[in-house]
C-alpha cells in the first residue's frame, strides 16, 4: 500500500525520515485536498495535519498496543482515522516560562488554523474542557481537545505542589517559532523551509515542559483513533471525551 502525499511527505519526512514517514502515510487516512501541490508553500492545514503525523507516530513509539494496532489494521488492509488528539494544561499563574492553561496550545493551534468551538464544563474534575475543530478541513483533520485543570478550585495544599512542580516549566517555542506562527495566522501559509523548521519546534511544544518527573504528565498529548476499510470515505462522525482527565 503507497500514498504519494507530496506535501505531507516533505514536512514530516524533514523530522521522521522518508521510510518512517512512507509507512505512516500508508497507514493513516489522509484528505486528498492536503495533497494539492501548493509551489514553494505549505498552507496552515498542510502543517496542522504534519503536527499531528508527528504526534501520532510519537504515540507509536511510547505505546506498544498503539503500534501493534496500528500493524494489525495494516495486514488488514484498514486505515487509521486519526480522530482526535486531547491535551491537558494547567490556569495557574506560576508555570515558569509557559502561558497558564489553554494559551500554552491556542497560541498553536489557532495558527494552524483550528478554531474553538465547543467548551465543556468539567466541575467535578476542577476543570474546564475546550474543543477545538479545523477551520479549513473540519470533518478530515484531527480534532484537539485541550482541558484546562484550576488549582484554585483545590486545597492550599495542592495549590502549592502545583506550583512546586511546574514552576521550572521551558518553552519549547523561542522567538522565531513565535514570530513564524504569527505570519501562520495572517497569511495562512508559509514556506516550506519555514514549515519544516516549525514543525519539530511546534511537537516539542507538546511534550513535557517541566523536570520534575511524576506519573502523569501535565501536556501530554493522548490520541483517539480507530481503523476503517479505504473504501469508506464518508464525513466521520467525530468523538470528544469530556470527562478524561
Amino acid at each position: 500500500m503507497t500514498n504519494t502525499h507530496a506535501p505531507l511527505s516533505a514536512l514530516v519526512g524533514s523530522v521522521r525520515g522518508a521510510a518512517r514517514t512512507q509507512a505512516m502515510l500508508d497507514a493513516v487516512e489522509i484528505d486528498p485536498l492536503l495533497d494539492i501541490p501548493t509551489g514553494t508553500t505549505v498552507t496552515r492545514a498542510q502543517l496542522a495535519m504534519a503536527v499531528c503525523l508527528v504526534l501520532f507516530d510519537d504515540l507509536l513509539d511510547r505505546v506498544p498496543e498503539a503500534r501493534a494496532y496500528v500493524e494489525e489494521s495494516r495486514i488488514q488492509g484498514r486505515r487509521i482515522l486519526f480522530d482526535h488528539g486531547a491535551l491537558r494544561t494547567v490556569a495557574w499563574p506560576h508555570l515558569g516560562e509557559l502561558p497558564p492553561g489553554i494559551e500554552a496550545f491556542a497560541r498553536i493551534l489557532e495558527p494552524l488554523g483550528f478554531r474553538m468551538n465547543g467548551v465543556y464544563p468539567l466541575d467535578r474534575l476542577g476543570m474546564t474542557g475546550h474543543a477545538y475543530c479545523h477551520a479549513d478541513l473540519p470533518e478530515t483533520l484531527p480534532q484537539f481537545f485541550v482541558s484546562e485543570l484550576h488549582p484554585e478550585r483545590f486545597s492550599p495544599a495542592f495549590q502549592h505542589a502545583v506550583t512546586r512542580v511546574l514552576c521550572n516549566s521551558t518553552d519549547a517555542l523561542g522567538d522565531w517559532a513565535l514570530d513564524a506562527l504569527e505570519r501562520l495566522r495572517v497569511v495562512r501559509a508559509l514556506p516550506l523551509p519555514d514549515a519544516q523548521r516549525l514543525l519539530p519546534e511546534i511537537a516539542a511544544a507538546f511534550t513535557r515542559r517541566h523536570s520534575c518527573a511524576i506519573s502523569a504528565p501535565t501536556t501530554a498529548p493522548w490520541c483517539g483513533a480507530r481503523s476503517r476499510a479505504p473504501s469508506t470515505r464518508s464525513s466521520v462522525a467525530r468523538t470528544l471525551p469530556t470527562t478524561r482527565a
